[in-house]
């Protein structure tokens, strides 16, 4: 009972923290996070050890740093702006990456918001399991009031929860839409928003990857009832984390075809780099290293071999550069992407000097 005060202030700070203002401590801690994380991720520091070690001493040492900066007057917005600038794109890059051994972790977890809501899960359970102990109390007054409504809510991973599956097996009534809403003539991107929405939520099998993969061979490939690149977008990561997820080989394969039909399309206008993200996230439905490099070396070759223009090659030239220097076997399976993406860039540069010559 002497502690109860102590640990109801706690609670209180984690509860009414404020995500979106300028003195959030959970911002801050994602973006010292990301900014350590990527700092370790470029010094390749324990690249030979499982992603969730590299992970944990970046909490760990995001932590100290976090210690001393809440007693200045720092502004989380403009840090975190800085940190990401610094070093958010090694730390979703080799997030992706880490997809490989650890699926069910993702570059967006590392958010505000989701590490903010992963400490009150581990609060909520510490309560439920103790739940005797704290009946009738002001601490578990608190903790069911603040509850998130649904028993179906979402509590994103940790950052050390990569390799664990979460959730129950998937519902029969859930299971039956799911079947009914893939199984339907039109493909949209709403013809798979129960099976996106259950992916993180429940255990989803092969069986289900596979609708996914047979509605999009149904229609040819063609999705041509999306709005916008937005929800475009949103569809084939979700897909893409599916195949991740449930290892999916057949699912993946799909989304490449998927992504060749639409690559030259005005109306979506899909960079070079946003396909990347979408080919990393699919190529952890390959466990093994070879068979993952060669997902990614085809991949990307197509990429750097395609009618874009000069617009985006630079910044995925250098982009196919860092994962190759972060993962070496893909030095391998790249060759010629990167050969192309070189001398092109070269032939670039040549160009321009003449042009400021003459």
């Amino acid at each position: 009972p002497e502690i109860e005060p102590v640990l109801v202030r706690i609670v209180r700070q984690v509860l009414d923290d404020d995500i979106d203002g300028t003195t959030s401590g959970f911002k801050l801690l994602s973006a010292l996070f990301l900014l350590v994380d990527g700092q370790m991720s470029r010094i390749r520091l324990l690249s030979s050890e499982p992603p969730f070690y590299r992970r944990l001493a970046a909490l760990s040492h995001a932590a100290l740093i976090h210690r001393q900066l809440m007693n200045s007057e720092v502004d989380s917005d403009s840090f975190y702006e800085w940190a990401f600038a610094a070093r958010g794109g090694e730390h979703n890059l080799q997030s992706l990456v880490d997809m490989m051994r650890e699926p069910h972790w993702s570059p967006g977890f590392g958010t505000a918001g989701h590490i903010k809501l992963n400490f009150y899960e581990r609060i909520s359970r510490a309560a439920k399991k103790h739940e005797r102990n704290i009946k009738n109390s002001e601490l578990a007054k608190l903790v069911s009031e603040t509850e998130p409504k649904g028993t179906r809510y979402f509590y994103p991973p940790c950052p050390l929860d990569g390799t664990t599956e979460r959730g129950q097996c998937l519902p029969i009534d859930i299971l039956d839409s799911l079947e009914a809403q893939v199984s339907a003539g039109k493909v949209s991107p709403s013809s798979f928003v129960v099976l996106v929405d259950s992916v993180r939520r429940f255990r989803i099998g092969l069986e289900q990857a596979e609708l996914a993969a047979r509605a999009l061979r149904s229609c040819g490939y063609q999705l041509t009832n999306t709005k916008d690149k937005a929800e475009f977008l949103m569809m084939l990561r979700s897909l893409a984390s599916v195949a991740s997820v449930t290892r999916s080989r057949g699912l993946a394969d799909e989304l490449i075809k998927v992504m060749r039909v639409h690559r030259n399309k005005v109306r979506l206008g899909v960079s070079m780099e946003e396909e990347m993200v979408i080919c990393l996230e699919a190529a952890a439905s390959r466990e093994n290293m070879d068979d993952w490099a060669e997902f990614v070396g085809n991949w990307v070759t197509e990429l750097a071999f395609g009618d874009w223009g000069n617009g985006g090659k630079w910044e995925f030239h250098m982009q196919l550069r860092y994962l190759c220097l972060i993962v070496p076997e893909l030095w391998t399976s790249c060759d010629r992407a990167y050969a192309a993406l070189t001398a092109q860039q070269n032939h670039i540069q040549v160009g321009s000097a003449f042009s400021v010559k003459a």
